[in-house]
Order: C-alpha cells, then structure tokens, then sequence
C-alpha cells in the first residue's frame, strides 16, 4: 500500500524554515516541517494547504513541487513530498493535539534539534549544504 503526505517549506523574511515537533506518531517528538496524508479525491496542493492551515494556522499560497523522501515500512511506502510554498502572515496558531512546538531554523541551527531523517535530508537539500550520508528515501523493512 503507498501513502502520500503533503509538506511545505515555509521561508519567513529573515529565510527561516518553520518546523514543528510532532505530537502524535509517527515521528512523535521528532521535528517536522507542517504536512500530513492526503486524502482521497484531494489534490497534493490542496492537501498542503490543508495541512498547513490545520497544524499552525498559515495560509499559503502557490506551492511548487521541491523533492519528495520515500520511507518504505514494512506493510507500506510512504511518498512525502515537499513543497516550497509563500506565506504572507506568519502569526502561527499552533493546533496542540497534532504540534508540541514550533520553530524558526536556518541553515546554522537546524541540526541542533532531533529530526527526523527525511526533514534532514529536506532541509540540507534547502541549505545547500552537502552530506554524503543523506538519501532520498529510507527503508524500515526487515532484511531477514
């Protein structure tokens, strides 16, 4: 079975990404940028939009496609992709059911918080910093 997720890249003036610390599973305590599943019928960037606005109240507007991170689990794989997106008002109204916390990260801080492997990947990619050790995708599927 494949699932979608739907995650925007939302850049402030100072050139700031926003990322929150999950408050449910999967990824729970872990730093994420705002996204979720898509649902049926619903277009990709409708579902960022949804997202965004349902996790820390932003709208955003024009998403354009940045990368997609594949995580494959043992009974399915997950297709995330990223978005770039605008925002012209960053007063954030944090849904606390879905979002322990947010932050403003930049290129020199944003591996000081625990991250999942996919926002690393994402926000290196971003920063135009380069690691060897970072891929497109992660496989959680037993070798055996």
């Amino acid at each position: 079975m494949i699932k979608v997720g739907c995650v925007a890249l939302i850049e402030n003036s100072a050139k700031d990404i926003l990322i929150t610390e999950r408050a449910i599973p999967p990824f729970k305590n872990l730093y994420v940028m705002p996204g979720g599943n898509l649902k049926d019928g619903e277009s990709v960037f409708d579902c960022v939009k949804r997202e965004v606005w349902e996790e820390v109240g932003l709208t955003i507007y024009n998403p354009s496609l940045f990368d997609i991170f594949e995580v494959f689990f043992n009974d399915f794989q997950y297709l995330i992709i990223f978005f770039k997106s605008i925002c012209q008002d960053f007063n954030l109204k944090i849904d606390k059911s879905e979002v322990l916390n947010a932050e403003w990260v930049n290129r020199n801080n944003f591996q000081n918080f625990p991250l999942t492997e996919g926002t690393n990947y994402i926000l290196s990619k971003h920063f135009n910093i380069e690691s060897h050790n970072l891929k497109g995708y992660r496989d959680f599927r037993d070798k055996f």
